[in-house]
């Protein structure tokens, strides 16, 4: 999800809290702060999702979601936030791009309004995905890039976002972006985290003046490790067992058993004659 602002040299803030529910299911809650350097009362914003962070479209009986302003019952204003929403094909970055280019993107406009000395805006979104792979002990996560396109400072007021021909929006001046996943749980191990973890015991991202993150990565069950280890050392201790018996019964079978088959079958031949 990334933010855009109809007014160029605001600085702000996104941050975003992923909460799964249930199977392939996710609420994400967006929330959108203007840094009080900004004197206006109001200030008009573009949010704009591609990929896995679109809203969801449809009920899992798979009827079309209802619809308000364009927006799906998926997305839900708060801070009495009235917000239009359409689907179109959108640049993926400001400046020119070729059509071909272009991704199937959900866009949310509103218009923040002061309320009690604080421009903000808050939206919740529901989508049809979780962000997560489980495979053995290891559990792998892929969260959507949150925060707006990247251009370096010189280029922040002169470079704008949207199709030709239509209203602009600007990236913000300063953008911090705080990305919350979910908590560590004692039996939690980090293996493997892109970009590194700034809060303690939480899967949790900060950037100050950040164009976007994108966490990955992937966090180790230990109980199920453990596990997993007693079931190989119990395998490698019977075939240890297996592979000491397995010379003895054979020496057994030579010495003791063979010559006894050996003596009953000539006692059964003598008896025949």
């Amino acid at each position: 999800m990334l933010l855009y602002l109809d007014e160029v040299n605001v600085k702000a803030s996104l941050e975003v809290r992923v909460e799964p529910i249930g199977e392939d299911y996710t609420n994400s809650r967006y929330f959108i702060r203007v840094s009080p350097d900004y004197r206006g009362d109001e200030l008009g914003f573009m949010l704009v999702a591609t990929g896995d962070a679109r809203a969801s479209e449809r009920y899992p009986s798979g009827s079309a979601r209802k619809q308000a302003n364009g927006c799906w019952d998926s997305i839900v204003p708060f801070l009495g936030l009235k917000p239009n929403c359409y689907k179109a094909d959108l640049p993926t970055s400001p400046g020119y791009s070729l059509p071909e280019a272009w991704a199937p993107s959900q866009v949310v406009e509103g218009v923040m309004r002061r309320s009690d000395g604080l421009l903000a805006a808050e939206i919740w979104l529901h989508s049809d995905t979780d962000y997560v792979e489980e495979g053995g002990k290891r559990t792998y996560f892929t969260l959507p890039k949150v925060g707006t396109s990247y251009l370096p400072k010189d280029y922040r007021e002169k470079m704008t976002f949207g199709k030709p021909g239509e209203r602009k929006r600007f990236v913000p001046k300063e953008l911090d972006v705080t990305v919350i996943y979910k908590d560590l749980s004692p039996r939690d191990r980090m293996e493997s985290v892109n970009p590194d973890l700034e809060i303690s015991g939480a899967l949790a991202w900060t950037g100050v003046d950040n164009s976007y993150i994108a966490p990955t990565g992937s966090v180790v069950d230990t109980v199920k490790e453990e596990r997993s280890q007693n079931a190989i050392f119990l395998v490698g201790a019977y075939l240890g067992l297996a592979a000491t018996v397995a010379p003895i019964l054979a020496s057994i079978t030579w010495r003791v058993i063979v010559p006894l088959f050996r003596r009953r079958q000539d006692a059964s031949d003598t008896q025949v004659r």
